[in-house]
């Protein structure tokens, strides 16, 4: 409610509250006063989801694994543009241990990591990927072990 109004009468809340129950529709016409509201109606992420077709995938085209990869792979042919190639395991995993932990991995880890890579690649990333995440959630129990849930507010 706006700061120095009235409150809401009773009838009103009540209205309001037939309207919710009714299922709260907007009406199509309906005039918008805030034009960053009209630009908001055009977004993609306010649009209804809708079905569309898989772009189709060359007998040629190898690097699309999943449906999302199809759509990656049309837009980027379309600019003429290819996909990177794959990291290394050494690569991948230097990538990984920084993008969860912030340090490098250990000598031992990285050679572990490239003999079960070779062996089977996303068997041995699922592995260290949830290794880690395991090592993550431990570390943020302890901070709140220590710190407590509320003792930090976010005040915007």
């Amino acid at each position: 409610m706006p700061e120095g109004s009235d409150p809401l009468s009773d009838g009103e809340i009540g209205l309001l509250r037939a309207w919710i129950d009714q299922g709260a529709k907007w009406p199509d016409g309906a005039d918008v006063t805030d034009p960053r509201l009209d630009r908001a109606r055009k977004h993609w992420s306010f649009q209804r989801l809708r079905t569309v077709s898989l772009p189709k995938k060359k007998a040629a085209d190898t690097w699309p694994k999943s449906t999302v990869d199809l759509f990656v792979f049309a837009k980027l042919s379309e600019h003429g543009l290819s996909p990177s190639q794959p990291a290394s395991a050494r690569t991948l995993v230097r990538w990984i241990y920084f993008d969860l932990s912030g340090v490098p991995p250990r000598p031992e880890k990285t050679s572990q990591f490239v003999a079960a890579h070779a062996i089977d690649p996303v068997t041995a990333t699922s592995t260290l990927l949830a290794c880690l995440l395991d090592w993550l959630e431990a570390v943020a129990d302890f901070c709140q072990s220590l710190f407590g849930l509320n003792e930090f507010i976010y005040v915007d």
